[in-house]
């Protein structure tokens, strides 16, 4: 299960002035997405990212079960072995894209629903992503305004 940030749908025409401009920008257009990319999916083993704090600390009002409370549909999921915790990662793709996804065989499950309508989406990808539109917009812009400087 992934998501694509891409830097072009939201501000094309100035963006494609940038690139035009110099690898300067190209690279400073990958630093803004990658600054996102650690304030989503954190790095490492660090849980810093706010897909992995929303897992860890979001509040959850599902059923319990053996004494752990599960998540309710479009809450993140709970955590009890971190494995799809561990599993959030971050991947650069080219200057202008990064990949916030999770890589567990079930990741798609709860970030979607299943097919059968038994386990209802979690949304705790998307959401996020969502979310941080304006953090991701101020990290190019930031970025973007230091070659100007």
């Amino acid at each position: 299960m992934q998501f694509k940030i891409t830097a072009s749908p939201g501000n094309r025409t100035t963006l494609n002035i940038a690139i035009r401009a110099s690898n300067q920008s190209r690279a400073a257009i990958k630093r803004g997405l990658w600054l996102s990319g650690l304030d989503l999916a954190g790095s490492g083993s660090n849980h810093s990212g706010t897909i992995k704090q929303k897992m860890l600390n979001g509040i959850k009002t599902g059923r319990t079960y053996d004494g752990i409370r599960a998540s309710a549909p479009g809450q993140s999921p709970t955590v009890r072995t971190k494995k799809l915790l561990r599993s959030v990662y971050k991947k650069p793709n080219g200057y202008n894209q990064i990949i916030i996804g999770a890589n567990t065989r079930y990741a798609d499950i709860l970030e979607n629903g299943s097919k059968d309508g038994k386990i209802k989406r979690r949304n705790y990808l998307k959401r996020p992503i969502i979310e941080a539109r304006g953090k991701i917009i101020t990290n190019l812009t930031s970025e973007l305004s230091k070659l100007l400087k």
